[in-house]
């Protein structure tokens, strides 16, 4: 599918700490490989918004909260999904080189116009948990090491899962 997107947007800053963002609108996707006769709309248009809050209580530590509704791929035999995204970042320096990060994203789909029917109505509900610590060596190389939590419940037969990953590794940016 081709994806467009047309949106406005405002961004405010409330007090020098305390910043917000809004952006809405609406998306608009053309299906290149719908099947001739399958019955299914080769394109679609949904409503797009996005808005976040951010605090910045100390320098380089600030959390981020926000929400955004839009239509997402899938992997499943449906054309899109319309996609509710709660997420929340926090990150802390602890010194001028380690910083901490606490993510996490509740994420629910909702999947219509599937090819067969059978996913019509069908939803997943994502949960997502991460925590990572990373250490700035010089200006372009850091060492991270962290932990995400996945957790998918689907109404799917066979698409449930948990998932654990740690992870340690160098990081390179230019």
């Amino acid at each position: 599918s081709r994806l467009h997107f047309i949106y406005a947007g405002v961004e405010h800053n409330f007090t020098p700490q305390l910043n917000g963002s809004l952006r809405g609108g609406v998306q608009l996707r053309d299906y290149t490989d719908v099947p001739a006769g399958s019955g299914l709309d080769d394109s679609s248009t949904n409503p797009y918004v996005d808005g976040n809050l951010s605090y910045l209580y100390n320098p380089g530590s600030y959390v981020l909260f926000g929400y955004r509704y839009q239509s997402t791929a899938t992997d499943l035999t449906v054309l899109d999904a319309q996609t509710h995204l709660v997420y929340l970042n926090w990150t802390h320096r602890i010194t001028a080189r380690l910083n901490a990060n606490l993510t996490y994203q509740w994420q629910l789909s909702d999947f219509n116009q599937g090819f067969s029917g059978a996913l019509d109505s069908t939803e997943d509900m994502f949960n997502i948990f991460g925590f990572n610590l990373s250490y700035s060596i010089n200006e372009f190389l850091s060492a991270e090491a962290g932990y995400n939590f996945d957790d998918l419940d689907s109404d799917s037969a066979g698409r449930s899962y948990t998932r654990h990953i740690g992870y340690v590794g160098l990081r390179a940016t230019y």
